[in-house]
């Protein structure tokens, strides 16, 4: 299913190999797969974010989930966890669905008003 997901943002499918294929010390899914969860920041910053991503900054991967409308769904200070209702490991086919939030003032505000 590779060309399922070959209209997905970058940063999505960037995500999703990430999290598949780190060290599960570091990043990995949940073993229902519908979160992934972070344990080691430091490792996290120094070796994986920068095989993926320009970036290496934990900082600069939360405010893109933030923008993805992802969840941390975990109160503990020493792990993280996130999640997104289309970001499944069994479901890489979904991942073409998720979007970037776009601008509260232009096209949402039709369809809903919170």
């Amino acid at each position: 299913s590779n060309q399922a997901s070959s209209s997905a943002s970058g940063f999505v499918l960037k995500l999703y190999q990430m999290v598949s294929t780190s060290d599960p010390s570091i990043i990995t899914w949940l073993p229902c797969g519908s979160a992934f969860k972070i344990s080691d920041l430091h490792l996290l910053e120094t070796t994986t974010l920068p095989l993926h991503f320009r970036h290496s900054r934990f900082q600069s991967l939360v405010r893109q989930l933030n923008f993805y409308n992802f969840r941390k769904v975990n109160r503990e200070r020493t792990f993280w966890v996130y999640k997104h209702p289309l970001f499944h490991r069994d479901r890489p086919e979904d991942l073409h669905m998720l979007r970037r939030k776009t601008c509260p003032d232009n096209n949402n505000n039709n369809n809903n008003n919170n």
